[in-house]
C-alpha cells in the first residue's frame, strides 16, 4: 500500500506503525525540522521523509508553530475562531512561533517521487 502520511508530526500516530508493515511504502510529510528528524530516526527502510508541506502551489512560505504543535499550520487561525466553537482550543493555537517551509503541491510531490497512485492519504 502507497501511504502519505501530511502533517505526520512525529510519526509515532500513524507514519512509524503503518511502516513496520513491510507491505507499505510510506511518505511521512512533516514541516516542523525537530519533529521530521525524529520520523528519521525510526530507521524504516519504507518510509520516506520529507521536511516540507503540501499546499495549493510549489513555493515557500511561512508555517506557523503553535503553542501545541499538533495544531500547526501554514493557515492563520482566523480572528473570528475566537468566538467561535474553536474557542476551547485557542490557547493550543495560539502561534509561538514561525519558520520559513518548502511547499509542493500533490501532483508534483508525486512527480518527483514517482508516485503514480496513492492508496492512502
Amino acid at each position: 500500500m502507497i501511504i502519505i502520511d501530511v502533517g505526520a508530526h512525529d510519526g509515532s500516530f500513524f507514519a512509524i506503525p503503518k511502516a513496520k508493515d513491510p507491505n507499505n511504502l510510506v511518505y511521512a510529510v512533516e514541516p516542523i525540522p525537530e519533529l521530521a528528524s525524529k520520523i528519521k530516526e525510526a530507521g524504516l527502510p519504507n518510509l520516506h521523509v520529507f521536511c516540507a508541506a503540501l499546499g495549493d502551489t510549489d513555493s515557500e512560505s511561512t508555517f506557523n508553530i503553535n503553542h501545541s504543535d499538533y495544531t500547526s499550520s501554514i493557515l492563520d487561525i482566523l480572528p473570528e475562531a475566537s468566538d467561535s466553537d474553536w474557542k476551547a482550543y485557542q490557547q493550543e493555537c495560539k502561534t509561538v512561533d514561525t519558520i520559513r517551509v518548502p511547499v509542493a503541491r500533490l501532483d508534483t510531490f508525486c512527480n518527483d517521487n514517482n508516485i503514480t497512485e496513492i492508496d492512502f492519504l
